[in-house]
Formats: structure tokens, sequence, C-alpha cells
């Protein structure tokens, strides 16, 4: 079709007003020409937003996944500045939650395992073992508590939560307890109050006998016999099926309570046969299948509840008999 220009008058440059104008033909033709060479771009356009969006879709995905780990690594509440010295006594401050207290315990020497005679002895008890704990820790002076945890991980998975919030937690698998203590290590080293070498963890099986028997060779840190355990435990015969807060029985020589009772604590090692003679800083195999916790419980007879009894199951592995201790370690 031809196009009309006779109706669309071009104004000249310094043209006088009344003046018919004239008309310069064809330019026109030239604009609507330019105009019709545009209908291919915004095709380009909308591929070009396409692959902005996604890559900013992508970015962002992978900004929002390294946001949550750092936010899960680094929330809660501030630490003040004091650093953390060997041979004192700490709290691990807490917000919304009775602040998380840590016993010292200074390096020394023990025999790990039972005698062949005691009451209720299991095989894997033996052969005793002299074990030297060279390098001194800190260990919790009550297994954490359902408040503590929630202050630091957000909720609370224990299955006695009618018992308080000062009573262990529980359901907890040895997986989630070391996350519990990564989180801990994270914010502490960040403003560089842990000692050279420490991390909050889990104690090891030795750690955690050691700090048990607080220099004792009793089947309880007590004494021997079930009256002893009754002073320092709960365990089915006076728990009345549930957990119990932590600090209502006697501590051991050293000020720790509920190593007899109230729930089972994991620990750092893998299940292994001892090795006999004299060892330093044992940790147990390299590798296993389960790991150990110790400790009596609320559901388990005295004789479960022994400082030498051993236990193990998954690191996956929850019940709502077994919780944990929290110890600031030195890394082996």
């Amino acid at each position: 079709m031809r196009l009309r220009t006779d109706r669309i008058p071009i104004r000249e440059k310094g043209a006088d007003e009344g003046k018919i104008p004239k008309v310069r033909a064809g330019v026109a033709k030239v604009r609507t020409a330019k105009r019709s060479n545009t209908r291919g771009k915004p095709r380009v356009w909308a591929l070009g937003l396409g692959l902005i969006l996604f890559f900013l879709g992508t970015g962002l995905f992978i900004f929002w996944d390294w946001g949550l780990s750092w936010w899960d690594e680094f929330r809660a509440e501030p630490i003040p500045p004091e650093a953390i010295l060997p041979g004192e006594d700490f709290v691990v401050e807490m917000t919304g939650a009775e602040d998380l207290k840590m016993i010292w315990i200074e390096p020394g020497a023990f025999t790990m395992g039972s005698p062949v005679d005691e009451q209720g002895r299991w095989s894997d008890e033996g052969p005793q073992t002299r074990v030297r704990i060279t390098r001194g820790f800190w260990i919790g002076k009550y297994p954490v508590t359902q408040e503590q945890w929630e202050a630091v991980m957000g909720s609370n998975p224990s299955r006695f939560e009618e018992s308080g919030a000062n009573a262990p937690v529980d359901y907890v698998s040895w997986e989630e307890a070391m996350r519990f203590s990564r989180i801990l290590t994270n914010r502490y080293q960040a403003v560089e109050r842990l000692p050279l070498d420490y991390v909050f963890t889990l104690p090891t099986e030795a750690q955690w006998e050691y700090a048990c028997r607080a220099g004792t060779q009793t089947r309880f840190n007590t004494g021997d016999n079930i009256m002893d355990l009754e002073r320092a435990g709960w365990y089915r015969s006076n728990s009345r099926g549930r957990t119990h807060p932590v600090g209502q029985k006697r501590p051991n020589e050293w000020g720790l309570y509920d190593m007899h009772g109230n729930v089972r604590e994991w620990t750092r090692s893998w299940l292994g046969r001892y090795p006999g003679g004299t060892v330093s800083d044992f940790n147990g195999p390299a590798g296993g299948v389960v790991r150990v916790n110790r400790g009596g419980s609320w559901s388990i007879t005295g004789q479960f509840c022994r400082a030498a009894y051993r236990h193990g199951n998954e690191p996956s592995f929850r019940y709502d008999n077994l919780g944990f201790r929290l110890a600031l370690a030195p890394v082996f």
C-alpha cells in the first residue's frame, strides 16, 4: 500500500507563522521504516531479562542458604570479652536461660573400668586400664537443660517437657549434641575467648569416667550400696518414670551432679575394647558403629548406673532417657 504524505506537514525550521509550510515528502516514510525495525527487540530484551532473573534467583538461593548457616552458628546471646583461663571455673552465658556452669578438672590419673568381682559388672568394662589425663578440661556441673538447649538451638525436643525447663534435655542424638557444641565453639572463637586448642565438645569416655569418679573406685561415686545410689541419682526405683530438675541429688567430690541418673550422657568416643596397662588420654578406637553413652537414667535399674557401666548407640539415635553434658576440652 502506498503511504500518503500530503497530510503530514512538517514545519521547516524558521518558517513564519501563517505561511503554508513546505512539506518534505518521504520523511514520514523514513521514520515509519525506522519504527518498523524495532519489532524484534522486545524478544531480545525478554531473553536478557530472563537470564538476569535466573542468575539473580540462583545467587539469592546460595546467599539464603549461606545466611541460614551463618545465623545458625552465630545467633543468640552476646559474649563478654573475658578470656577463659585454665584452673578456673566459668559460665557459658545464656539469654533466656540459666547460665551453663563449667567446672575445671585438673589433670591426673585413674583406673578405668571395673574389677572382675564388681557386682553387676559386664565384660566390656575390662580389662581395667590405668589412664593418665595429661591436660585439664572443663565439664558441665549439670547435664545440659531444656532451657539451655532451647536458648542455643531454638526449640526443645524433650519428651519430658512437663519436668520443667531446668530438667535435662532428652531425646537428643550424638550428632545434635555435637552441633550444639560447635555453635558455642564458633561464638567463643569469634571473640577469642577460648584457650589455645580447646573447643566445646562432648567429653571422651575416659574424661567422663575420670570426672564421675572424682578420685573414687567404688561402684558409685557415693559408695558401693544401692542406698548410696539413692543419694546420687534418679533411676527406675525413685524417678516415678520421668526426669527431674538437675542438681537435686548429692554431687560428687568435684561438685558434679546427676552423673548416676536422670539421663544417660553421650560421650565423644566410639565404643571399643580397653587396651589394658597404662595409657595417656584414652579416647577409644579411631572409628566404629556406635558412640558411647555413660551414667544412669530415670528408666534403668541400679546396676546400669555404675561409674564403670558402658552403653552405646548409633550417632543418630534419640531416646527419652538420653541427653548429654558439655565439655570444653583440648583437641586430640
